[in-house]
């Protein structure tokens, strides 16, 4: 659901850090 998207969203953006 939305929660999956969001935390999929996060990994990335944390990887990305």
């Amino acid at each position: 659901m939305l929660t999956t998207r969001l935390k999929i969203i996060f990994s990335i953006i944390s990887l990305s850090l």
